[in-house]
């Protein structure tokens, strides 16, 4: 055996022992060389240690290696083995000791390697290179409820199969043994062993291990549980997606439908939305509790299992209320309710046990019911349901989540409601607005119609005027509600009132533009700021207007902004040019041009107003579409039907004002005309040639009479006060018309004559005979005189 002097002193062997003090065992663990570092250290010199078994010189305890000094004290050692064979093929050991004693730094890093794996709150593992764990700490074991003895020696894919994350991770800690760059924030989610319903989240990193050589031994992964936080950012998240995702419109239908699809499956398996009734209407409901008697509407539902899966395991199946209401009594106690697990037994609800019975027939396991309240007011209920093993049944947190989102969602539904109630009033009064029925015109055949939307307000109308002529008009107001349904009658009424004076296309819209400006600018500066109700500014408003003389055969029009009439002739070879618009009403102080247009009968005159927010394009495109598509031989019930297919594509979803009118020519024989020269004595000539005239058109004395009065006082006015020339017209159409033309402009006035006046009552006269008269002024200059006389009952 070598002497200690024969034993190697050098601290910088490059065999990996550490420095300090060297000796040397046999095969049997007997010291068989003591060095006098050795001596130095322990205090045996080498006649008291050679031959001894070392296991007497060392005691391992809890904190590491302790080597027995000769006065029986430990001192802590690393120590360091190295098997060697001799010539003789003997195998010894080179131990090397390294006294630790007064080593701060050392002492540190040995209690923080004991207690990562004994104090640690975070989870520790240590996987070899072949990502099999070798080792992990106390709090992997607990907060993912796995063991040493079950876990070590297998991958984590193989401790938590249904974990999909584990591949994932696998697959990064791959990448870490193969490049050494560490793993960070990488999120874990798997099953505990001790508790598969309840899913746990952890947050991984994860670094790679080698030794002093750099050899790779493998990877440490350390987690830390952040479930909790995580959950609460999930839940936040959802209720910010739901911000987005539910009640986008205000369609109450389709955000019931946008509820129950967000919650399937992020929150439940399954979802039911029910409402009240008067919801739908848009009627008021009483506030606080709701009675028995009340009436709750299936909404929408959403199924999170296949359609199969639904109509076995479901009521009604997937297509009917997949899910009963649990119990009608909280309308009458509106609170949530939370059924973590579901059972035959289960005391609520106690006044439903069939439905009961029935949700548990179809496998719900958890359910939850929560009231859709808003403003005091009880909306429905929601119900969601969970059937499926994972995640587990409802906690205490779901429900607050889902309260809060019930909360959010009935403030949408309540929106909604009060919005199809204003909608619902606007679409009344706009209807009212509107012309009821359209009084049947011997100059036209009319077909009419209009589908209302909340995107723009839009009207028509059709007024008779003198001479056998009907005024066609149509328009639509920028604006949606009451407002603008207001605004939409004073534009017809303002339409009405100057087309009865019988003023001419352009003029009309100019009036009509004017009177726009002033009325904005009176509610402009009214003192009060205008409300929800008030009328809309008229400023953008379109309006065209045209009008039709059988007679002439002419039809004029002027449009301010509005698209203009089609005109389709039934003779393809005539060309119906097309018309000039003006600019919108109170936009512009320009004029809006006058088009004159000789129409042949049975011509197509259509009016309509544009789709909701088309441009002068789209506008184009369906002028076009009408154009090619508009056959002059179809019936004017037919034209409008395929008006309407133009123009609504989309069916109730868009809206337009459709007018059709065929034209038509007052035939020659119920048109009598006479000019008659400036003589006094031809008021006489004048009542004979009416009076036979009536006769040949077979109308009772009655007629005749007061035509023959009619007659006397509108030519005696002529010669009187007006200039020559002066002719008389006799009309017979659904009424009977008089008119008596003249050279001047000046405009007759209706007197009431004192008893002592000699005249002033012609015209007084004339208005208590007839239906009605008026004055019209000719375009190259003079004016007509024009009663008329209902020929049938009003």
């Amino acid at each position: 055996m070598p002497s200690e002097n024969t034993m190697p002193t050098d601290h910088h062997r490059a065999d990996g022992l550490p420095r300090g003090a060297p000796f040397e065992l046999d095969g049997e663990g007997r010291v068989r060389g003591w060095s006098a570092e050795a001596e130095a250290l322990l205090g045996y010199p080498p006649q008291a240690v050679e031959g001894r078994l070392v296991t007497e010189l060392i005691s391992i305890a809890s904190g590491g290696t302790m080597m027995r000094h000769r006065d029986g004290r430990l001192i802590p050692c690393r120590l360091g083995l190295i098997p060697e064979i001799t010539d003789e093929d003997s195998l010894v050991w080179s131990v090397r000791l390294a006294d630790l004693t007064g080593d701060t730094q050392s002492e540190r890093e040995r209690a923080a390697f004991e207690a990562l794996y004994t104090e640690s709150p975070l989870g520790l593992f240590i996987l070899g290179s072949d990502l099999r764990i070798v080792r992990l700490n106390e709090a992997a074991e607990g907060f993912q409820g796995i063991t040493a003895e079950d876990t070590v020696g297998r991958r984590m894919s193989e401790v938590w199969p249904d974990a999909s994350s584990c591949d994932a991770a696998e697959q990064a800690f791959q990448e870490v043994l193969r490049t050494g760059k560490p793993l960070t924030n990488f999120e874990k989610r798997c099953y505990p062993t001790d508790d598969d319903l309840h899913e746990r989240i952890f947050d991984v990193s994860g670094f790679r291990l080698q030794d002093a050589e750099g050899n790779v031994l493998g990877v440490a992964e350390v987690s830390v549980d952040i479930t909790t936080g995580r959950r609460a950012q999930e839940r936040l998240q959802l209720l910010v997606d739901a911000s987005t995702c539910v009640g986008t419109t205000l369609d109450i239908l389709r955000t019931s439908r946008e509820l129950a699809d967000f919650v399937v499956p992020r929150v439940a398996d399954g979802a039911a939305v029910d409402l009240v009734a008067e919801v739908l209407t848009g009627s008021d409901i009483p506030e606080g509790p709701l009675g028995p008697e009340t009436t709750l509407r299936r909404m929408a539902t959403a199924c999170g299992e296949t359609e199969a899966h639904a109509k076995e395991h479901g009521p009604g199946g997937a297509d009917q209320a997949g899910f009963p209401i649990p119990s009608c009594r909280l309308l009458g106690e509106p609170r949530p309710v939370l059924v973590s697990d579901l059972k035959p037994s289960d005391p609520w609800p106690s006044d439903d046990p069939a439905r009961n019975q029935s949700l548990i027939d179809a496998g719900v396991r958890s359910l939850m019911v929560l009231p859709l309240r808003a403003r005091g007011t009880l909306l429905g209920l929601v119900s969601l349901y969970r059937w499926s093993r994972r995640p587990g049944p409802f906690e205490q947190e779901d429900l607050i989540v889902a309260e809060e989102l019930a909360n959010r969602v009935a403030l949408c539904v309540d929106n909604a409601r009060r919005y199809t109630r204003e909608r619902n009033a606007a679409r009344v009064l706009h209807q009212d607005m509107l012309p009821r029925t359209l009084q049947a015109q011997g100059a036209l055949h009319i077909a009419h119609g209009y589908a209302p939307t909340g995107d723009t307000a839009r009207w028509f109308d059709v007024i008779p005027l003198s001479g056998a002529r009907v005024a066609l008009a149509a328009g639509a107001v920028p604006a949606q509600g009451l407002g603008a349904a207001a605004a939409v009658g004073r534009l017809r009424s303002m339409v009405r009132v100057l087309a009865v004076l019988d003023t001419s296309p352009d003029e009309l819209l100019a009036r009509l533009d004017e009177l726009a400006v002033a009325i904005d600018e009176e509610q402009a500066s009214a003192h009060d700021p205008p409300t929800g109700g008030s009328p809309e500014p008229l400023a953008g408003a379109t309006c065209v207007y045209g009008v039709y003389d059988p007679i002439e055969r002419e039809f004029t029009v002027a449009s301010a902004g509005h698209p203009p009439p089609l005109l389709i002739a039934s003779d393809p070879a005539v060309n119906l040019a097309d018309m000039a618009t003006g600019p919108a009403l109170g936009l512009s102080r320009e004029r809006f041009p006058r088009t004159f247009l000789t129409v042949p009968p049975g011509t197509l005159i259509t009016l309509h107003t544009p789709p909701p927010g088309s441009g002068d394009d789209e506008t184009r495109e369906a002028a076009d579409a009408l154009r090619q598509t508009l056959d002059a031989s179809l019936d004017e019930h037919e034209a409008f039907q395929t008006a309407a297919e133009v123009l609504l594509p989309e069916g109730p979803a868009e809206s337009a004002a459709i007018l059709i009118a065929r034209t038509r020519e007052l035939p020659e024989a119920q048109v009598a005309v006479w000019e008659l020269p400036a003589d006094p004595a031809m008021v006489a000539t004048a009542r004979t040639l009416a009076k036979q005239q009536l006769s040949a058109w077979n109308l009772g004395p009655d007629v005749r009479f007061t035509t023959e009065l009619v007659v006397s006082e509108l030519v005696t006015n002529a010669f009187r006060y007006a200039t020559e020339p002066v002719t008389l017209r006799l009309i017979l159409d659904r009424d009977l018309t008089c008119e008596v033309a003249d050279g001047s402009n000046a405009a007759p006035h209706l007197r009431h004559a004192r008893t002592t006046d000699e005249g002033g009552r012609g015209l007084l006269l004339v208005a208590s005979f007839v239906s009605r008269w008026g004055t019209r002024f000719a375009h190259q200059g003079g004016k007509t005189i024009w009663a008329e006389q209902q020929l049938t009952p009003a």
